[in-house]
């Protein structure tokens, strides 16, 4: 009988728990230090993610036809089956985002079938945990406690910020292509961290 290996638990010496989002200030840091450093695609990933809200997986299996259209106009409006759910899901590409993006896709030659942000093997998209490191490097750019932050971290940031503008649940959970009860469980936890922020001990 052969003896299997076995293997460390996923979660090793790793901070588990839901990710924090991004504030708007942020946003706006990251932003303008990816810009400072000459990090387009970076750039235009980290805004993508922002304004679509989607998850990892659907956000790196964007191509150029999910974003533009068969003349090359960047689309404002990007809508998207989710793979997770198989419901779609409309966002608005901002203007500043579709410029950086006529920009990413200038620069690196990107035609009709290919993936936007692409991986290391040709013909497919950034791996998933490639992406997640990113996200942690650009928390940790600015300063943020990387450990804090993963690919969800983007997902959640725009529905907080929205949050935080009062715009009713329903439309939150409809941007995000999720049910209510999802959406209010990201209310509730930020609404929470923020009152135990006022208690400290």
């Amino acid at each position: 009988m052969v003896a299997h290996k076995q293997e460390p638990p996923w979660n090793k010496g790793k901070l588990i728990g839901s990710k924090k989002s991004f504030t708007f200030d942020e946003v706006q840091k990251i932003k303008r230090e990816l810009l400072k450093r000459g990090h387009l695609r970076d750039l235009v990933l980290f805004s993508v993610a922002i304004d679509s809200q989607l998850r990892t997986g659907d956000l790196i299996s964007l191509k150029w036809l999910d974003v533009c259209f068969e003349n090359g106009i960047i689309k404002e409006e990007l809508i998207f089956i989710q793979e997770k759910t198989n419901k779609r899901v409309i966002n608005i590409l901002f203007s500043q985002t579709r410029e950086w993006i006529k920009q990413y896709l200038e620069q690196n030659h990107i035609e009709k079938n290919d993936y936007l942000f692409f991986g290391r093997i040709e013909n497919k998209p950034m791996a998933k945990e490639w992406y997640r490191k990113l996200v942690k490097k650009w928390a940790n750019m600015i300063g943020l406690n990387p450990a804090k932050y993963s690919g969800h971290s983007t997902r959640r940031t725009r529905s907080v910020y929205l949050q935080n503008q009062e715009v009713p649940i329903e439309y939150r959970a409809t941007l995000l292509g999720t049910t209510i009860e999802v959406a209010k469980r990201y209310s509730e936890l930020e609404k929470a961290l923020q009152i135990s922020k006022k208690y400290p001990i």
